[in-house]
């Protein structure tokens, strides 16, 4: 009697963990795994990589953006980090990039402007497709 109570009780048990007993639970997964959610990762300043085009021949490219660094017991932000794009002809690109840098550490806060970057960018080959 007691082999007949235990195949029994297995049977139910692989029946309710079946995949037609977790199918509503497999399909709010899917619906939520494909939802458009809002994204927490955006490029801008520091630009590790630097996008190809310039902003053409005297116009302007702004860029503001911000960082934070937080290690145990300090935190390091870049409250604005500003990138100056000026288009010196259709080719060439000057370059201005620097952060506003605020440190807390403990019971001191401290600030000020951080290194900035001077650079000239030059698209010497244009392939259009």
């Amino acid at each position: 009697m007691n082999a007949a109570f235990a195949k029994h009780a297995v049977a139910q048990a692989s029946e309710s963990l079946s995949l037609r007993g977790l199918f509503p639970a497999w399909l709010l997964l899917a619906v939520l795994g494909i939802w458009p959610q809002p994204l927490r990762a955006q490029g801008g300043p520091p630009l590790l990589t630097d996008d190809p085009a310039t902003p053409g021949n005297r116009h302007w490219e702004i860029n503001v953006g911000f960082t934070v660094q937080r290690t145990e017991p300090r935190s390091l932000f870049e409250l604005p980090r500003a990138d100056f794009n000026y288009g010196w002809g259709n080719r060439i690109q000057l370059k201005f990039e620097v952060p506003w840098l605020l440190l807390k550490q403990s019971q001191t806060n401290r600030s000020g402007l951080g290194n900035s970057l001077i650079g000239v960018k030059w698209r010497f080959m244009d392939e259009e497709k």
